[in-house]
């Protein structure tokens, strides 16, 4: 009888007792690099992307085609947003809006407020209060750890809540001014072009601030008179990411 096969066998169990365990480490350390970079990948996106809610507020100056301005509005409401990835989001919100502008008076639509042809708006001066409903794509062109910069572009539509204007007329040589309030006249949905840029400071992990200056273009013109008002302004405002 061969006993040089039992040495064999003992030989090999021996051998076995010295072989480490394969655990989870050793699996992932013997897992390919391509793979571990895609892991680490996806789990970076998923912790960039999420949702964003905050406040913002702050003055803000218009005027119809660039004319005169004769007074300091305000801008004030609440925004939200859902970022994409490092770069790219989507914002929007709900603001209440204050606007006062000085306009000539043949920039004023006269045919949606009854006032005859014979009548001659020689100038007005007006302020609007509103809703607005912002719709925009946010860039940021430069990240770091603790702050920002971003870009962004869109639309907003204007809900139209109170008008007034003081008339400066003219009829039959004689001069007068007249008063006139107009309610909930009009509804500009997505007809104001709006560009802006920010910076962006980090508070903490979730929590961030930011300095958007801003300005608001006029595709059709807005209110009773469609007036070409164009805003500039700035918002400041803060921000909880939920991520």
């Amino acid at each position: 009888f061969d006993t040089g096969i039992f040495e064999k066998y003992e030989a090999i169990q021996e051998k076995g007792k010295d072989m480490p365990a394969l655990g989870a480490s050793s699996l992932a350390a013997s897992a390919p690099p391509g793979e571990l970079s895609a892991k680490s990948k996806t789990k970076k996106a998923q912790a960039v992307r999420g949702m964003y809610i905050g406040l913002a507020g702050g003055p803000d100056v218009s005027s119809v085609d660039f004319q005169t301005v004769k007074q300091t509005g305000f801008s004030l409401g609440m925004l939200a947003g859902y970022r994409f990835n490092q770069r790219l989001a989507v914002e929007s919100g709900f603001f209440w809006d204050k606007k006062y502008y000085y306009s000539a008076g043949n920039y004023f639509n006269k045919q949606k407020v009854g006032i005859p042809d014979y009548v001659n708006i020689l100038s007005l001066e007006g302020n609007c209060s509103m809703f607005e409903i912002p719709l925009a794509l946010r860039y940021d062109i430069f990240i770091k750890k603790n702050h920002s910069f971003f870009v962004k572009a869109g639309l907003s539509s204007y809900l139209m809540n109170q008008e007034n204007y003081a008339y400066q007329a003219e009829f039959w040589g004689a001069q007068y001014q007249k008063d006139s309030t107009y309610n909930h006249s009009t509804n500009n949905i997505f007809s104001i072009l709006q560009i802006g840029a920010a910076y962006e400071q980090r508070l903490g992990k979730n929590t961030r601030i930011r300095i958007e200056p801003y300005f608001r273009i006029p595709i059709q013109g807005i209110g009773v008179g469609s007036l070409p008002v164009s805003s500039a302004g700035l918002h400041l405002g803060i921000t909880h990411s939920f991520r």
